[in-house]
């Protein structure tokens, strides 16, 4: 039988991201958890320029809040370093100048509509974190996308509410075809300062 390079390419992506967790399995704080060699209160700068990052800052901010928290978006054709993730989504606070990073995701992203793949590999991730987050306590649901008026895309979401307060997340995203949008998986790391203030 012969493999097709998308299929190829899902068994890569999957191997990456077991043996990225594996690796992580004595982890027990917010902190240990990396998303492409990154974690959280780590700095920006240890990863790029003020410039990339400026360049990088996504442009619908949160419009209902104060403007505490900034996000930037990073992807693969301009991120040399990116091994199993196709884009970064990292937040910190704006009057920061060390950009000390306190929401940290990263995201996969899938040609295929069907939402199977991404459902298969969210799987895959959440068997790991809950080996990974023990304590922790685990909440599963699925609701519709708030930006989709026809109520036909929605959000697959396992979160992992731990002890301190923050968060890992594993969420797949189904978009509807009129979006015109790829499906994606989205593993984020979120201190509690960031989503109280996003909550």
């Amino acid at each position: 039988m012969r493999l097709t390079k998308k299929y190829m390419k899902n068994i890569l992506i999957i191997l990456l991201l077991t043996l990225l967790l594996q690796n992580l399995t004595k982890a027990d704080d917010i902190k240990d958890f990396e998303i492409e060699g990154i974690s959280i209160g780590d700095s920006l700068l240890d990863y790029f320029t003020k410039e990339e990052i400026i360049e990088a800052t996504r442009e619908n901010q949160y419009e209902d809040k104060d403007g505490k928290f900034i996000d930037v978006n990073f992807f693969d054709d301009t991120v040399s370093f990116l091994k199993t993730y196709e884009g970064l989504l990292i937040s910190y606070k704006k009057s920061d100048k060390k950009y000390k990073i306190y929401s940290l995701g990263g995201g996969i992203f899938f040609d295929d509509k069907d939402i199977n793949q991404c459902l298969e590999m969210q799987k895959i991730v959440d068997k790991d974190l809950s080996d990974l987050f023990k304590k922790a306590e685990r909440y599963e649901t699925k609701k519709k996308y708030k930006y989709d008026d026809t109520g036909k895309s929605f959000v697959h979401f396992i979160t992992y509410y731990l002890d301190s307060g923050d968060e890992v997340e594993v969420t797949c995203y189904e978009f509807a075809d009129h979006f015109n949008r790829k499906n994606y998986l989205l593993v984020t790391v979120d201190k509690k300062e960031f989503k109280d203030w996003l909550e």
